[in-house]
């Protein structure tokens, strides 16, 4: 038989465990398209590319910035290039607010009642039943935003005017070593 502080214990230990997959959950990850969390990447031209990071609640803009400039730098490095320059970028951010904040757990005890008829009469069996519900809603906001990048890669020497250029080795080591 459950009663009300079992049923509270439990449904904060699940709150609990809840929380902590969602905060020890990768932050720089592939996304599976383009719409959903993480990063990917568009071939526009050989050495041209777009690569964008969707980020949301769990990460700010800036870090989603730099996850962005991360992936360009792998990518630049996995395509046997050593530097890019970033010709374009563009920030997206939405915003979704839910209006319902709260916890709350419920439980309803209800009685079955099996009756069983026969030449000799009725028989009834009482069956008490018990159901748990929980449920957890924050009432914030989720906000999506997206940093989107095109650069362009090269090899040799870099140019040191007239661009937005990065060698890739240092920026991801740089990155890395921050995360």
């Amino acid at each position: 038989m459950f009663n009300l502080s079992t049923i509270a214990r439990t449904a904060a230990l699940l709150a609990s465990l809840t929380l902590a997959a969602c905060a020890s959950s990768p932050q720089y990850v592939a996304a599976d398209d383009s719409s959903d969390f993480g990063h990917y990447s568009t071939q526009l031209a050989d050495n041209r590319y777009r690569v964008v990071y969707n980020g949301n609640n769990r990460i700010d803009l800036n870090k989603t910035k730099d996850y962005a400039l991360l992936r360009a730098a792998e990518l630049t490095l996995q395509e046997g290039y050593s530097w890019f320059e970033v010709v374009d970028r563009a920030t997206t951010s939405k915003e979704k607010s839910f209006d319902r904040p709260g916890t709350g757990a419920s439980v309803e005890r209800s009685y079955e009642v099996e009756r069983n008829c026969g030449l000799l009469g009725c028989t009834e069996r009482v069956r008490p039943s018990t159901t748990v519900g929980m449920h957890a809603g924050t009432g914030a906001a989720e906000e999506k935003h997206s940093y989107a990048l095109e650069v362009l890669m090269g090899n040799g020497e870099m140019p040191e005017k007239g661009g937005n250029y990065y060698d890739a080795s240092s920026v991801a080591k740089s990155i890395w070593e921050r995360m």
